[in-house]
């Protein structure tokens, strides 16, 4: 069965979260790096960050698996 669009545009978003989370973490460091800043450079909701990751912790946790 197909994927649902909805499904499709929530997997992208994610993955374009992170790919920002990995780039504004590189250039700032872990520690001066703020969700809104990701949010920010991701041109996104502060609110849609926290759909896809719960905590700072979960967003550093999936941007280290993924790099």
């Amino acid at each position: 069965m197909a994927e649902s669009k909805r499904k499709i545009q929530k997997e992208l978003t994610r993955k374009h979260i992170l790919d920002t989370a990995i780039k504004e973490f590189g250039h700032n460091g872990f520690v001066k790096t703020r969700t809104l800043d990701i949010a920010t450079a991701a041109n996104i909701s502060h609110g849609s960050l926290f759909a896809h990751f719960p905590t700072m912790d979960d967003l550093m946790t999936s941007a280290i698996e993924e790099f």
